[in-house]
């Protein structure tokens, strides 16, 4: 029977797992979803644009798996992520300016994907950002001053690599 808490989950967390396939754009039913981790796995292909259609997301983490392609634009419209971790993918493209728009994040982590380009100086609109992982990408350029901004606090952890430019003392604690 289909009815209106049929579709009331709010965490979705596998790590560790043999959990191979697609992403299902059909998830995107899943309204109340907070929390939504698939962690070392199996999983390939595109991250659908319909998940940037979570309202309640907190957390998407999809780290050490197999996805491609790149962030569908639409994950820059999820009102209250938090913690956005896909480190250790095959992701490409260059990072959107409407990063800026996600005013709670305070976790995001792409290290070990295919990202180039430079890296957005939206992101120093981010007054809760506490880590940033670029490293093992394409990046070029320098970090942003605005990122650098945020600079102790609440910024504790920015990694870069090597090659991108981090020329403000103290901006970067560690270049990979």
């Amino acid at each position: 029977e289909d009815s209106p808490s049929a579709f009331n989950v709010n965490v979705i967390e596998f790590e560790d797992n043999d959990i191979g396939g697609t992403l299902p754009f059909e998830m995107q039913e899943l309204t109340n979803l907070r929390f939504f981790a698939l962690e070392r796995g199996g999983i390939s292909g595109p991250i659908p644009e319909e998940f940037g259609n979570f309202p309640s997301l907190l957390l998407m983490d999809f780290d050490f798996n197999n996805l491609s392609g790149t962030i569908p634009d639409s994950i820059w419209t999820l009102p209250r992520i938090r913690q956005l971790d896909l480190n250790d993918n095959a992701l490409a493209g260059t990072l959107a300016t409407a990063i800026g728009n996600l005013e709670q994040l305070r976790f995001f982590q792409i290290d070990n994907n295919n990202f180039e380009g430079t890296i957005p100086s939206e992101i120093g609109n981010m007054s809760n950002m506490g880590l940033l992982g670029f490293s093992g990408n394409l990046f070029t350029g320098s970090v942003p001053s605005e990122i650098c901004g945020l600079r102790p606090s609440p910024l504790r952890t920015l990694v870069v690599d090597c090659t991108v430019e981090c020329s403000i003392p103290d901006c970067c604690t560690d270049c990979a």
